[in-house]
């Protein structure tokens, strides 16, 4: 499977960080590149199986049964207390910064409510990004350069070059066979009470 240029610069930027792993913030292919079409890029990676991401609610709306939900009797409805505070706060198009929950449980109530019909997502933010098995596999034994890359930085082929070392070396080292000590052997001589190593015996003995 072929690459954009584009794309394999995603790519080498990404093996440029530890463990093959960062913020998606860190992976613009080029100060020229904008956010959307960064995104863009790491998606379609995302598709080919090359990259693995984490991500989260950026945008989000009430549905129509969120809307209808709150005009039931709250005293039997199928949400909890934060979940009902989530759809009474909806007005429009929301950020989860503006719901009057905790932080840390914004995003596992919208999820929640968005999983039941209640809540539409509108957008996703992509935060942190890494290299794949697949893409490994890729990079390592697949992948045959081709074209000409201008905007390609030395920095960014010599990440490309050590993380072909430590995979072949990791490869290599795995092949090795193990080694052994192998018994000695000794030879006796007829009639004399002491032994000799064979490997201390001179020649035409």
């Amino acid at each position: 499977m072929s690459l954009k240029v584009i794309e394999l610069k995603f790519l080498l930027k990404l093996l440029g960080s530890e463990g093959y792993r960062d913020q998606i913030t860190e992976l613009s292919p080029n100060s020229k590149t904008k956010a959307a079409e960064r995104d863009r890029v790491c998606e379609t990676l995302s598709s080919k199986g090359y990259v693995d991401y984490d991500s989260e609610v950026a945008y989000f709306k009430i549905a129509p049964p969120g809307r209808t939900l709150l005009t039931l009797d709250t005293t039997s409805l199928p949400v909890t207390p934060d979940e009902l505070k989530v759809l009474k706060a909806c007005k429009d198009t929301m950020t989860p910064g503006k719901l009057p929950v905790p932080a840390n449980v914004r995003q596992q109530l919208i999820s929640s409510l968005a999983e039941r019909g209640m809540l539409t997502i509108t957008k996703y933010t992509i935060k942190e990004v890494r290299l794949s098995a697949q893409g490994k596999q890729f990079l390592r034994d697949e992948y045959d350069p081709t074209g000409n890359y201008p905007a390609a930085t030395a920095t960014m082929l010599g990440h490309y070059v050590k993380f072909l070392r430590e995979s072949l070396g990791g490869q290599a080292a795995s092949h090795l066979p193990s080694s052994q000590p192998r018994p000695q052997q000794t030879l006796s001589r007829q009639g004399q009470p002491g032994s000799q190593s064979s490997s201390s015996m001179p020649i035409g003995s």
